[in-house]
């Protein structure tokens, strides 16, 4: 009997251990994880960021060629009256 409670204290020891490293293990992964989440934070809000401004410079794009589209056909109906007939 007193052979089979020495294993058992020997087996909770070594159970007791390996839990303990696997504690470890398990709290290093966690801030693994969290150190990588706040770094893919950074990069989503950096992309969008990024994605806005160029956003706004592809707008501001658009409107300028819009302008100057306009621009240019009211010069070329100006210059060439012919034309104005078939542009309207």
């Amino acid at each position: 009997m007193k052979i089979g409670f020495e294993d058992i204290k020997k087996l909770l020891t070594d159970h007791t251990e390996h839990f303990g490293t696997l504690d470890k293990d398990m709290r290093s992964l966690k801030h693994e994880v969290n150190n990588s989440i706040t770094v893919v934070g950074g990069v989503i809000q950096g992309t969008t960021d990024e994605f806005r401004a160029t956003s706004i410079e592809l707008q501001a794009f658009a409107k300028k060629s819009v302008e100057d589209i306009n621009q240019v056909t009211e010069v070329y109906m100006n210059t060439n009256r012919a034309l104005r007939p078939y542009v309207m």
